[in-house]
């Protein structure tokens, strides 16, 4: 089965290079960063690391497992991050013990997950009492309708949808930040 995001890999980071995309990439990145809570943690997992271009946000933490789909993409991060990588589909569960991480980050998958409240519900099992966790969505706008065009279509959902399955889930919503492109979510376990 051809993995679209390996056929991607080769150009994608390329394309966050293209004035617009920077410039709309930039404003995405300093808002994430704006939502990252100012502490260390000793265990991060980056869910759908991609090329790797939105691990500069993230402080270092004692131990960090980069993880994607697409074995490319992992490779391109692995040279600019040599931490630990594995090719893992969140929707397929994750192979990590209960209560693994304080920090988990999902930047630009929940749009392609055909049940994220089931992946809120695994990111959950994976986090420490108290844990964060830092993911985005799309929202509904111009830039939302391009993407169809890049052969990997969004899922739109409502914040109060989101909302919703991050309480169903058993995450407490903590902050929120919205640009053009992006809707941003910190959420925190509870004990």
């Amino acid at each position: 089965m051809i993995n679209l995001w390996d056929q991607k890999a080769k150009w994608y980071h390329v394309a966050r290079q293209i004035p617009i995309v920077r410039h709309l990439y930039q404003t995405e990145l300093r808002l994430l960063r704006s939502l990252i809570p100012d502490r260390t943690f000793s265990c991060h997992l980056d869910i759908g690391t991609g090329t790797g271009s939105s691990l500069s946000v993230f402080r270092r933490a004692s131990v960090m497992i980069l993880s994607d789909r697409s074995l490319r993409m992992l490779q391109i991060a692995f040279q600019h991050h040599s931490v630990p990588a594995v090719v893992l589909d969140l929707e397929q569960g994750l192979p990590f013990k209960n209560q693994s991480f304080d920090f988990l980050t999902a930047v630009g998958v929940f749009e392609y997950l055909r049940d994220p409240t089931a992946a809120l519900c695994e990111l959950h099992r994976v986090a420490k009492p108290r844990a964060f966790l830092l993911f985005t969505t799309t929202p509904f706008s111009l830039f939302a309708v391009f993407r169809y065009l890049t052969g990997n279509p969004p899922h739109i959902y409502h914040e109060k949808d989101i909302v919703h399955r991050i309480e169903a889930a058993g995450w407490s919503k903590i902050d929120q930040r919205k640009c053009r492109t992006q809707e941003q979510w910190l959420c925190q376990k509870q004990e």
